[in-house]
């Protein structure tokens, strides 16, 4: 996570300057490609897309928004960070606990941060001196005594710059980890693992039965769903398949592996684009993913900017906050909602209609399958009377543009018209939705 510089895609080239995240250092704490499944959805984009949103169909969901570093509060301040209602941060500062809690985000803690990685230079392999490692990890769990943390305890051990050996040998350094950290701070203590770049169904086989024979619990399995050059619906079925083979699989019950926790979302590519971020939300809550925190890229993960969301001298908002910002308001409403088309996602919640509140987030997301650069999209609004009372309803359309870094502070209304309801419904048509671009709508009262 911290420490070293990730590969980009082959879209982008290497950030220029790039800072390294945060060491999870004793003296913070002392101061206090996915794998390739078949997708469902077709390869060029229709002349027009068909949705739908059923106000009166509720979905059970978890909010997937997390997040990663990128704070020292409070810098941002928190005017900036609660309308996102994070329920995870992943974060090697323990400086940052208290407001982290504060927010009703679980603090996790990357362990291999305050140890350092090969790319820092000056690697000290931890299997080849176990009582330091274990001397180390024991300090850090003092320190944390007191404090609710999931312990993630190697980052990216599948990559170059995060590990050297072999994985038999960060098999042995991670389960000496975790049984310090439960000899040192409880059984109830939460361990995860193993935190590879991308979803690798053999690693993750090897590194749960190496820990079965162990004795060694693993609480809760996680991995980063990075990779730009995929479809990112990929990540529903990734989740779902993990679940069925690990999670609810019999054979693995002693270890007590009871989450899921996709701990980076948003490749390097993506980290600005709205709809690309809908669709992370979108397919991770689809999923069933207990736990999600968005990653970030380069100098954001240490600008204070909360992953790139924000612009760290004006604290103005860019375009993926809305985002966050919408889909936090309505996560406890979500309804059931979709398109005709897997690259045009939507995001309904029952949220009474007026006062500035969001009913839906309709987005059009690019990679494999996206060719158009903008779509019609006509949206069939139903069980109204969920949301609205009266027989007619104003419909705005705020547009979240895909804007790259610069900042937002008021959206443009994109649609605007008043619609009689019939058979408690109503259709609108968006009629030129840009790639990348996420659309805002709102109904009020009429």
């Amino acid at each position: 996570m911290s420490g070293f510089v990730r590969r980009s895609s082959p879209a982008v080239k290497p950030a220029k300057n790039r800072m390294n995240r945060r060491a999870f250092s004793v003296l913070a704490l002392g101061a206090g490609a996915s794998t390739l499944m078949p997708g469902g959805h077709p390869s060029a984009a229709p002349g027009r897309v068909s949705a739908f949103v059923d106000f009166s169909s509720p979905v059970a969901c978890r909010s997937m928004n997390g997040f990663l570093n990128s704070i020292r509060y409070p810098n941002p301040p928190s005017e900036r960070i609660r309308p996102l209602q994070p329920k995870l941060w992943r974060s090697n500062d323990l400086r940052q606990y208290e407001a982290i809690q504060s927010w009703g985000a679980k603090f996790e803690g990357p362990l291999s941060d305050g140890w350092g990685y090969p790319l820092n230079g000056n690697w000290k392999p931890p299997y080849e001196n176990v009582a330091a490692w274990e001397a180390f990890v024991r300090r850090i769990a003092e320190l944390s005594r007191g404090k609710e943390i999931c312990w993630d305890i190697w980052n990216e051990p599948d990559t170059g710059g995060s590990w050297r050996g072999s994985r038999e040998l960060f098999f042995a350094t991670w389960i000496r980890a975790a049984k310090v950290l439960k000899e040192t701070l409880g059984p109830d203590t939460k361990v995860g693992g193993p935190s590879v770049s991308s979803f690798q169904p053999a690693f993750f086989e090897a590194f749960l039965s190496s820990c079965l024979r162990a004795r060694c619990e693993v609480n809760f399995l996680c991995w980063h769903e990075l990779e730009p050059w995929s479809d990112i619906a990929l990540v529903e079925k990734n989740v779902r398949y993990a679940r069925a083979a690990y999670v609810e699989n019999g054979r693995f019950h002693a270890l007590k592996l009871n989450e899921i926790h996709v701990n980076e979302y948003v490749g390097e590519v993506d980290q600005y684009r709205p709809a690309e971020l809908l669709a992370f939300l979108f397919y991770l809550e689809r999923g069933g993913a207990d736990y999600a925190a968005r990653s970030c890229w380069g100098i954001h993960c240490e600008d204070n900017s909360i992953d790139g969301l924000i612009d760290p001298r004006t604290q103005e908002p860019r375009a993926p906050w809305w985002v966050h910002a919408y889909y936090a308001a309505g996560w406890e409403r979500r309804v059931r909602a979709g398109s005709d088309f897997g690259h045009v996602v939507l995001i309904g919640q029952a949220l009474p209609a007026g006062a500035n509140r969001v009913q839906v987030l309709v987005g059009y997301y690019g990679h494999e399958g996206a060719t158009a650069q903008g779509l019609p999209v006509v949206v069939r609004l139903s069980g109204l009377s969920s949301v609205a009372k009266s027989r007619r309803v104003g419909i705005e359309a705020l547009r979240i543009p895909d804007a790259g870094a610069r900042t937002i502070g008021t959206l443009p209304v994109a649609y605007h018209k008043t619609l009689d309801v019939l058979d408690d419904q109503v259709s609108l048509e968006l009629e030129n939705i840009g790639l990348h671009e996420v659309y805002a709508i709102r109904i009020e009262e009429a």
